[in-house]
């Protein structure tokens, strides 16, 4: 997966620690997959309700035989050595692929995410 960054917020706000927040910042990826398809998505963080980051898959391209298999993702996050995992999912659109909770990480501390496919063919 290759990441690209969109700036939704080029403004920056002034304010008290205590109401800070990360950028507005959302990260796009994508990974294509040889005579399977494509999946592009995105990060996203649930948070100060919950603390919950996750994937959320917008776009799903199969090709030939297609993504209808179990795949799931890991996340390595800034300072971190050893990978978040996510459950075992099937790729669909605008699903969303829970990577943790109770993390203390902000999606732009993602620095590589990888996604892994079981082959049953």
């Amino acid at each position: 997966m290759r990441p690209s960054w969109e700036s939704l917020s080029p403004q920056r706000e002034l304010s008290l620690a205590a109401a800070s927040r990360a950028r507005d910042e959302v990260a796009h990826w994508s990974v294509q997959i040889p005579d399977r398809g494509l999946i592009e998505g995105r990060i996203d963080h649930r948070y100060p309700q919950k603390d919950e980051l996750f994937f959320v898959i917008d776009k799903v391209l199969e090709e030939n035989i297609g993504l209808k298999t179990t795949a799931w993702i890991l996340a390595w996050f800034t300072g971190s050595t050893n990978p978040a995992s996510s459950e075992p999912f099937e790729p669909s659109s605008e699903r969303e692929v829970l990577l943790g909770r109770d993390l203390g990480i902000f999606p732009n501390e993602i620095k590589r995410l990888e996604l892994r496919v079981i082959d049953e063919n």
